[in-house]
């Protein structure tokens, strides 16, 4: 055993210290078994669970599902849980840069021992709650399914600037803002039936009522921009991220385009969460559904967008006050984790014999169980 391995013996108790060496023996010889133990060492030396008076969860979790366990670990620090999580080497071998975050967390213990007296949530298939990643199936929505939202980007909610909101001279009626990257957005499977951003975009371009940014400066021109759509591909690094979501929070119209392999991009949940109204072709892969007309605009066809576009650059300020009253309710009972943190606390007082499945989008593991249906 080597010496980082050693090193543990001090940070367990024998009977654990027992379980790691046999588990931790299936992956000594793996180019990134370094990697792993060093996770589970700086895990163990920063952090200790001290309360006995939080409720506690147990998380077997096999599936890498990167920046989604980052969602997962936060909404149950949110809902007041001590969190302990069994350090399989699929997981901690390769930890995602955002969840590694949460690992100085003193409530958040690897542990290779399963935590008694807990509520367990596994994506193990006999598990009494279980992590489903087959979000896009048809879903009966009833107690025992519990949709977990999908998030914004981690790192807005570990932002804790305290930069003052900037107030733009020119509110923005349509925004589009995110990478375009031609390569990486022609992954999305066919199987979707969406058009992929970059096409949309380029599409876009070629209208008078279109405007690319490069600088945020650019919106605190004396130019009218009421009657622009505003396109801002984020690889020019366009919007601060302490500015994000304030400069949607002066945005009437979001343009909520595909994500990379799957619909799904934070982007959308970043602008509900302000109000800021979905124009979205892919409002059927919500869960629940996003209705047109009442919390998004909808499209299927190029021709259709620019249709619509042309309608939302000169629509009522009170039908834009009705649609974002609309999607504020929506974010409100479905997408805020603040809010969805409350269910899982209640599941730690459900009966323990009782089922439930949490269905969790996962991007690329979703996307891969959607292709294989």
């Amino acid at each position: 055993m080597s010496d980082k391995a050693e090193n543990l013996r001090m940070l367990m108790d024998e009977d654990e210290f027992l379980s790691f060496t046999k588990y931790s023996s299936l992956y000594e010889k793996n180019d990134n078994f370094n990697a792993f133990l060093e996770q589970v060492i700086y895990n163990r030396t920063v952090n200790r669970n001290t309360s006995v008076n939080r409720r506690k969860v147990f998380l077997d979790i096999k599936t890498p599902i990167k920046r989604y366990l980052y969602c997962l670990l936060k909404t149950l620090l949110i809902a007041d849980f001590n969190i302990y999580i069994f350090g399989h080497f699929e997981i901690f071998s390769k930890l995602d840069r955002y969840s590694q975050l949460l690992m100085h967390s003193e409530r958040i213990l690897i542990t290779f021992k399963k935590e008694q007296d807990s509520l367990t949530i596994s994506d193990n298939q006999l598990s009494n709650v279980r992590l489903d990643y087959d979000w896009y199936s048809d879903i009966r929505m009833d107690k025992q399914n519990i949709i977990f939202p999908f998030s914004m980007h981690p790192l807005l909610y570990e932002d804790s600037s305290e930069q003052p909101d900037i107030l733009l001279k020119n509110k923005i009626k349509i925004l589009f803002a995110g990478n375009i990257d031609k390569a990486l957005y022609s992954r999305l499977s066919p199987k979707f039936n969406l058009i992929p951003r970059h096409e949309v975009v380029e599409f876009l371009k070629g209208f008078n009522f279109t405007r690319e940014v490069n600088k945020m400066s650019e919106l605190n021109s004396n130019q009218d921009l009421s009657n622009k759509l505003i396109i801002a591909d984020s690889r020019n690094r366009v919007f601060p991220l302490a500015q994000w979501l304030n400069v949607l929070r002066q945005t009437s119209f979001f343009l909520a385009l595909p994500g990379t392999v799957t619909p799904l991009s934070h982007n959308l949940i970043e602008a509900m969460s302000v109000g800021s109204i979905p124009i979205i072709q892919y409002g059927s892969y919500m869960r629940p559904k996003l209705k047109d007309n009442l919390n998004c605009i909808s499209y299927n066809t190029l021709s259709e967008l620019k249709k619509k576009i042309e309608y939302l650059i000169s629509v009522d300020v009170n039908e834009i006050n009705r649609l974002k009253q609309n999607v504020l309710e929506y974010y409100h009972d479905y997408l805020d984790l603040n809010r969805f943190s409350k269910k899982m606390a209640l599941l730690a007082e459900e009966d323990k014999n009782e089922k439930f499945t949490i269905f969790l989008n996962a991007e690329h593991v979703t996307t891969k169980a959607y292709l294989r249906s």
